[in-house]
């Protein structure tokens, strides 16, 4: 591509990215955020670098990201319709720094879809919408460029770009230590250390400050064993599987396309016709050595989570941000060996964009749900005169409905009652009913969390469905609470009880017993 064509691609990349982003607000952890971060009154840039590890959990772990979400929620306050500015300038910049990577290894063509395809790629679609989520996407992006600055032998610059990279997110050391080891394939030895040390740093600081401080408690289960370390990793393998070729990756494909409005199908249609009008299909050299590191980020990647015991593979819902590290291997897999023919090449591409902008119409439509809630919440006489003393439950509105799997939370818990300061700007006894619930003696228990409430003769509940205040004899409760519905967020849960891949999931991980 000539300098010309390079600015176009570039006007139409941020046109698609402002397109995909605009409109699409706040969700999950981000009212917490708000909450916390916008009400700071902050006077001073000492108030404005200080983290408090108690109130902020993690954040210290992902200490610059930290600032930066930091710096935009000071900036645009409670006007949620400007966040798409920051998601359309971390896409950008993320496509950017992770095409300077493989444009080292493929041709113009291919590492900028490599790029786009890694970035935008469905399965993990809250890392771009989800504004608490955006590091996931940019960690890869800063490390695979400070990879590309020492790989051009700009060793001070890509230290720090590396460094910067490691602290941005706790996500990083799988793609430092995996990129690293391609360095030591090709025997360039000082290449390989000065990449390593950045990652080395960010470990000590893990563990310092989980271990030896008074800081917050990392994501390492504390009842970890050899014996579970393998079962979690075994899970963590098939859940992948599930996610890259199985079942999960075409559920979300379909339903995602199934959500496309007729504006973003037109859009869609005009993309496919530029991309067969101008992509060149080129024959790439094999480079094993790149396709062995990509699989080590990845093993890395799932040795992480399986360390944690808590996040799956899973392409529904607020989680699927962990798929990014298979979505690196899987994009330069699509792209290395499908793309060989202009037609299939075409065909991928299609499926790519039209599931990429459907995904995009679900984030925007969820987003108008949410505002509508949160308007009915701020209107609603009978909450208003509501004795805030007593114990409220909310039903309904905790999951978006991707196709007949639950996917973006809203009403989940630990979120209620940031929902309901932020609509009335009072504090509420509140939190989440739904079917994981079940009534003990005078206590509402949640099976998930194993969180018990207790309730007197009358349980009361805001009906976010038909916005309506409802007051429930103790002894009915169990009764509603087996009308509401269930929240499928995988597809297995759609299977019975006694099939055998349920019963080799609750093998290895036992605790998803409650979703049943």
């Amino acid at each position: 591509m000539n300098k010309n064509e390079i600015i176009k691609v570039n006007i139409l990349l941020v046109g698609v990215l402002i397109y995909l982003f605009y409109n699409t607000g706040f969700y999950s952890d981000d009212f917490i955020e708000f909450i916390t971060e916008y009400n700071l009154n902050i006077h001073s840039l000492g108030e404005f670098f200080h983290i408090d590890m108690k109130t902020h959990h993690v954040a210290i772990f992902s200490v610059f990201s930290s600032y930066f979400h930091r710096f935009w929620l000071l900036l645009f306050g409670d006007n949620s319709f400007l966040y798409f500015i920051p998601k359309v300038l971390i896409s950008y910049l993320a496509i950017v720094l992770t095409y300077k990577f493989f444009r080292q290894y493929l041709s113009q063509h291919n590492a900028m879809f490599i790029a786009v395809l890694f970035v935008l790629f469905p399965l993990h679609d809250a890392t771009n919408y989800w504004y608490s989520a955006l590091k996931y996407t940019m960690v890869p992006a800063i490390i695979m460029y400070g990879f590309y600055l020492i790989n051009q032998n700009r060793f001070k610059l890509g230290f720090f770009t590396l460094t910067f990279g490691s602290f941005y997110g706790f996500s990083s050391p799988p793609y430092i230590i995996g990129l690293s080891f391609y360095f030591l394939l090709v025997k360039e030895f000082k290449k390989f250390f000065v990449s390593l040390i950045p990652t080395l740093f960010y470990i000590l600081f893990y563990f310092y400050i989980t271990i030896f401080s008074d800081g917050p408690q990392g994501r390492i289960d504390s009842g970890l064993n050899i014996l579970k370390l393998i079962k979690q990793y075994i899970l963590q393998i098939g859940t992948f599987f599930d996610t890259a070729v199985g079942p999960s990756m075409w559920l979300k494909l379909f339903y995602s396309i199934s959500n496309i409005t007729l504006t973003s199908l037109f859009i869609g249609v005009l993309l496919i016709f530029t991309f067969y009008k101008y992509y060149k299909v080129h024959e790439e050299k094999r480079n094993n050595k790149l396709l062995l590191t990509l699989i080590l980020v990845l093993a890395l990647g799932l040795g992480i989570f399986s360390l944690t015991s808590l996040y799956p593979q899973i392409a529904f819902n607020l989680g699927n941000r962990v798929t990014i590290y298979s979505s690196l291997l899987l994009s330069y897999l699509i792209v290395f060996y499908l793309l060989k023919n202009k037609n299939v090449a075409t065909i991928i591409f299609s499926i790519f964009i039209l599931s990429v902008l459907g995904i995009s119409d679900h984030w925007k439509a969820w987003n108008k749900t949410q505002l509508e809630i949160i308007n009915n919440i701020t209107n609603n006489q009978s909450l208003q005169e509501f004795d805030r003393t007593k114990q409220l439950f909310v039903s309904y509105g905790q999951y978006s409905k991707l196709g007949s799997l639950s996917h973006i939370e809203f009403f989940a818990q630990g979120m209620t009652s940031h929902i309901f300061k932020l609509a009335t700007n009072k504090e509420y006894k509140v939190s989440t009913i739904n079917r994981r619930f079940i009534k003990k003696d005078d206590f509402l228990v949640d099976k998930k969390f194993d969180i018990k409430t207790k309730i007197d003769d009358f349980v009361y509940i805001y009906d976010s469905k038909e916005n309506k205040l409802i007051t429930i004899k103790k002894e009915n409760i169990q009764e509603y609470i087996n009308t509401l519905p269930k929240d499928n967020r995988h597809w297995i849960q759609l299977l019975s009880k006694d099939n055998f891949i349920m019963k080799i999931v609750l093998k290895l991980m036992p605790r998803l017993e409650y979703a049943l």
